[in-house]
């Protein structure tokens, strides 16, 4: 307060001793010399000086000295016309004025380049990301509150040090590549370098930056960062390569595994229906041939089950499945003429209502799903029933129906019909609960979707797939 203090009376006594000068010369020349030429120029010092040191007194000093020069001429009954010192009192106003403005004016930008930069700093030190500032020197020149937070250093302990005291020693000497890139005019786009927090830790950090320069477009003045930790999200990242090695370890095991009791479990299964078989056509004791036919059904059951169950496994470990046009409708034509005997052996009647051309982008394995659906509608449905397919249009999509007649599935069973092992409680009939889950898988694979409901047209159910259209 006092070197301001201080400084206000040099201001004033400059100022006084100017107006006393200007005085004094009016007096000299109007009433000694007696003329009316003065040298006026001077006058306008004291003007400008009040109008730069305190705002909108410029017009005051103005109008004082006008009236000074005014006061002076007419004091004395000797001078000339008043009209050539009015012009110039009227120009000591005027300049006074016009000093004032242009300081008003001179304030007003001043004052919004300081809520500018105040705007900025602000921004700056409440942004939520970490923000770094480091000259050509790779000397720290500012941080900001979240930086602080983040490293534990404050910003005392960091500003005005080398930008290397930051960086962790193992990775100092690629960091330090990467940072003298930006005096070559490279600007960071989501750079990793990590940094060493004030407790020892390592915090990897994703930068952007950008530079920069001087009026001239070329002379760098500095370089401001702002950083991301992104320390949990890469241990996360590695977290889960890791396990995405383990897994696809698991699956090539289980794979493996597959193989192996596929091969081992179907060797012995095919010895046993082959001496069944034999011993079959060799028996003549209808009692014993009884018991080798329920022999052979369960051998056959089981080599069914092994056939499913090595099949779902392999389809949990397609990686790529290749696709190619072909017409659905075939497919199904194809289907029904393999299951026609046994149609045929419980007198049902199969309705198959597409007529047309259904091109599909399919897998040739998609005539698995269709052998399915057919299979478990002459399962479950009665003697003398019917059952019907049809392909209808479903915009982008063909929709493949299969309709039977029997017993119907309740909306409980409906909802976990389609996983392993899962079947709904029907009387009377057998079955490994694999064969709806690989009809899943397969139209998954395909892009398409599955689901069941009741038959509009009674008791019953109705499965549905959907495929692409090609």
């Amino acid at each position: 307060m006092k070197k301001i203090a201080d400084q206000e009376f040099i201001k004033i006594g400059i100022l006084g001793l100017i107006l006393s000068f200007c005085i004094l010369s009016t007096y000299y020349f109007h009433f000694i010399i007696n003329t009316e030429i003065i040298f006026t120029h001077l006058f306008y010092v004291p003007i400008i000086l009040a109008g730069l040191w305190w705002q909108r007194k410029g017009v005051m000093v103005g109008i004082f000295l006008a009236l000074i020069l005014l006061i002076s001429n007419f004091l004395n009954p000797d001078m000339p016309a008043i009209w050539t010192n009015l012009i110039r009192a009227f120009m000591f106003v005027f300049i006074g004025l016009l000093v004032d403005e242009l300081y008003k004016k001179k304030q007003m930008l001043i004052d919004q380049l300081c809520q500018s930069r105040d705007y900025q700093e602000k921004l700056i030190d409440h942004a939520k990301a970490s923000i770094i500032v480091w000259d050509p020197n790779f000397r720290v020149t500012r941080v900001n509150y979240s930086f602080e937070h983040l490293t534990g250093h404050s910003a005392g302990e960091v500003v005005d040090n080398e930008l290397c005291m930051l960086i962790p020693e193992a990775s100092r000497k690629e960091s330090l590549r990467k940072i003298e890139n930006t005096l070559k005019g490279e600007c960071w786009e989501s750079v990793e370098v990590p940094i060493m927090c004030k407790d020892g830790s390592i915090r990897l950090m994703l930068w952007n930056s950008a530079n920069i320069y001087a009026e001239d477009g070329t002379t760098l003045l500095a370089t401001i960062a702002q950083g991301v930790d992104i320390t949990d999200r890469k241990r996360a990242e590695d977290d889960l390569k890791k396990y995405a090695e383990e897994l696809q370890n698991s699956n090539d095991l289980k794979d493996l595994f597959t193989d192996i009791l596929h091969h081992d479990l179907l060797n012995p299964a095919g010895i046993v229906k082959g001496y069944t078989e034999i011993l079959y056509d060799m028996e003549d004791d209808e009692k014993k041939r009884q018991y080798l036919q329920i022999i052979e059904r369960n051998n056959e059951k089981q080599i069914s089950i092994i056939e499913r169950a090595s099949k779902f496994a392999k389809l949990h470990s397609v990686k790529e499945i290749k696709f190619k046009n072909m017409d659905i409708g075939l497919i199904l034509k194809d289907v029904i003429g393999n299951f026609m005997p046994k149609i045929d052996e419980k007198q049902m009647v199969l309705e198959f209502n597409a007529n047309g051309r259904y091109c599909a982008n399919v897998n040739p394995v998609i005539e698995e799903v269709f052998a399915n659906l057919l299979s478990n509608a002459i399962k479950y449905g009665p003697e003398k029933s019917r059952i019907i397919i049809d392909i209808t249009d479903a915009g982008e999509e063909w929709r493949v129906t299969v309709t039977d007649f029997g017993e119907g599935i309740s909306d409980e069973n409906k909802i976990r019909l389609f996983e392993r092992f899962r079947r709904a409680n029907r009387k009377n009939v057998k079955g490994t609960g694999l064969g709806l889950a690989i009809v899943k898988r397969l139209i998954t694979l395909h892009g398409g979707s599955v689901g069941v409901e009741d038959n509009p047209e009674g008791q019953g159910s109705r499965f549905w797939v959907t495929v692409k259209k090609a």
